[in-house]
């Protein structure tokens, strides 16, 4: 299921489509992964997948590095692959890969733990980027009104500069004579 990055877009489409398949397979997954599934639930609930989208657009527009936006795909695209194959394990046929080969449930469970670690890292980046951001934004704000009164204050001494000048030369033509 990779996608190809168009503006960023992939990545919106990516997670909502992660997103769906953790709602049905929550719905079809044997209890056991089933508490698993609801925390990975819980925490792509908390990422929305506009801003996951936007962010990707505005890393493109910037021309910034795509490690990350690999990355989040990456990760996406195998968390769908596992869910989906989590979805389609039986109890029977869990238990006998489980009894036999003793590692089946763990390599799943540990598959899914991280999946949701790797998102609950990424919701708390982004947490920290936001904050960052707005910070800059404040900041440069700040810088801007600061200019804007630094520009007012030579443009009124400017025109003072000018209307003492046009006053005196107006008074110079008043004491001519033609």
């Amino acid at each position: 299921m990779t996608l190809e990055l168009v503006g960023g877009a992939a990545l919106g489409t990516v997670f909502v489509a992660l997103h769906n398949v953790v709602k049905v397979a929550l719905g079809r997954t044997i209890m056991q992964f089933k508490p698993l599934l609801g925390d990975l639930k819980f925490t792509l609930d908390s990422l929305n997948p506009r801003i996951i989208q936007q962010v990707g657009e505005h890393k493109l527009a910037l021309g910034l590095p795509n490690e990350e936006i690999d990355s989040f795909q990456q990760q996406t695209d195998e968390g769908i692959k596992l869910v989906i194959k989590l979805s389609k394990l039986s109890m029977w046929s869990c238990n006998i890969w489980y009894n036999y080969c003793n590692c089946t449930k763990p390599s799943y469970t540990y598959q899914l733990v991280e999946l949701d670690r790797y998102f609950r890292i990424l919701l708390e980046i982004l947490k920290q980027q936001e904050m960052r951001d707005v910070k800059e934004a404040l900041l440069l704000a700040r810088k801007i009104h600061d200019k804007q009164d630094e520009l007012d204050k030579k443009l009124f001494d400017l025109l003072k500069v000018q209307q003492e000048a046009g006053l005196r030369a107006h008074e110079g033509w008043n004491g001519r004579e033609f």
